[in-house]
C-alpha cells in the first residue's frame, strides 16, 4: 500500500483551481496511484490542488469514494445536494461536506445493505439516527456518521444524509455523471434542478432553515436552469409535503412561491454568501430571488 509520503507523479497543474475543486480532480489521472488507500489519495489530491478553503478537494474525493463503493455493491440510491451544485456552479460552489441522498427502499433494509458493504471497506458506523416525516422534516429521515480509516492509523470523518421516498425515487429525472480519473466511475444522480426545487421549497415554506439554502438558490437562479424540470421536480416535493401535512394534521394551503420577511433562516448569512463568493446584502439577495421565482414560477 502507498501511503501519503510516497505519492510522487510529475503532474504539473498550471492552472489555478482552488476555488474549483471539482475541475481540479478531473485534472488528476490514477496512473500509478491505483493502489493508494483512499485517504492517501485524497490527501496526495489535495496538496496538489491545494483547495480554498484547505481540505475541499479531500472531502470532495472522499465522498466520490463513497459514492464509488455503494455503486459497486449494487445499492440502489440517488445522488442529490451540495455535491452537484459542484458540478453546476462552479466557483460558486460552496464547500460540500456530505453525501445526500434518496433511496426508495425501508430505512432498515438500507442499513443492513450498508452495513457490511462499509466494515469490508475500513468505514465504520460511529452513529446512525433516522427520523419518520414529522412537523420539522416532511420526509422518512437517515443519517450516518462515518469514519474512514487505513492500516496506518488515519482517519477522517463523513457524513451520509438521505431521505426514504419511493415516489420521488420513482418520478424524479435521472441522470448519469462521471466521477473524476483519480478515484474513477459514474453514479446516477437527480438533476440539479432538483436540488434548487428542495431549497425553493426551504426558504419559502413555514419550517426554519439554513441560510446557505438562499444562498444556493440566488447562485442558482444566475445559471443555466431548465424551469420545466424545475417545475416538475417541485411539483413532486409540494405532493409529498402536502401529504406529510395531511398526515400530521397541518392545513394544506395553496403555495407561494415567496420569501417572507419574517421567515427564519439558521446560521449566519454571511459566512454562507462568503464561502460563495457574494458580498450583498441579505435583503437585495432575497428581492432578487423573489423577482425571479415571480417571473418564471
Amino acid at each position: 500500500m502507498i501511503v501519503a509520503a510516497n505519492l510522487t507523479h510529475n503532474w504539473n497543474i498550471t492552472e489555478n483551481y482552488k476555488f474549483l475543486p471539482l475541475k481540479g480532480l478531473f485534472e488528476l489521472g490514477k496512473d500509478e496511484l491505483s493502489n493508494a488507500d483512499i485517504l492517501s489519495l485524497a490527501n496526495f489530491a489535495e496538496e496538489k490542488i491545494k483547495s480554498s478553503p484547505s481540505g475541499r478537494v479531500y472531502k470532495l474525493a472522499l465522498l466520490f469514494y463513497l459514492i464509488k463503493i455503494l455503486k459497486e455493491a449494487k445499492i440502489d440510491f440517488l445522488v442529490k445536494g451540495g455535491i452537484l451544485l459542484q458540478y453546476h456552479l462552479n466557483e460558486k460552489a460552496r464547500e460540500t461536506s456530505d453525501l445526500d441522498i434518496i433511496i426508495s427502499d425501508d430505512i432498515d433494509r438500507f442499513y443492513n445493505q450498508v452495513e457490511e458493504v462499509f466494515a469490508s471497506n475500513n468505514i465504520k458506523i460511529k452513529k446512525f439516527k433516522k427520523e419518520p416525516a414529522d412537523g420539522n422534516f416532511y420526509y422518512d429521515t437517515f443519517n450516518f456518521e462515518l469514519e474512514l480509516s487505513n492500516k496506518s492509523g488515519n482517519s477522517y470523518l463523513l457524513t451520509l444524509d438521505g431521505i426514504s421516498n419511493k415516489d420521488i425515487y420513482d418520478k424524479v429525472p435521472k441522470e448519469k455523471l462521471l466521477i473524476p480519473d483519480i478515484i474513477s466511475g459514474d453514479f446516477i444522480a437527480t438533476p440539479v434542478e432538483y436540488v434548487m426545487a428542495e431549497k425553493i421549497i426551504a426558504i419559502t415554506n413555514e419550517l426554519p432553515r439554513p441560510y446557505k439554502h438562499l444562498i444556493d438558490v440566488y447562485s442558482l437562479i444566475h445559471s443555466d436552469i431548465n424551469v420545466a424540470t424545475l417545475k416538475l421536480c417541485l411539483n413532486l416535493i409540494l405532493d409529498n409535503d402536502n401529504q406529510a401535512r395531511k398526515n400530521i394534521g397541518r392545513k394544506v394551503k395553496e403555495y407561494r412561491y415567496y420569501i417572507r420577511e419574517d421567515k427564519y433562516f439558521a446560521g449566519s448569512f454571511i459566512l454562507n454568501e462568503l464561502q460563495a463568493g457574494y458580498t450583498l446584502p441579505y435583503e437585495e439577495m432575497r428581492e432578487e430571488i423573489n423577482q425571479w421565482m415571480e417571473k418564471n414560477l
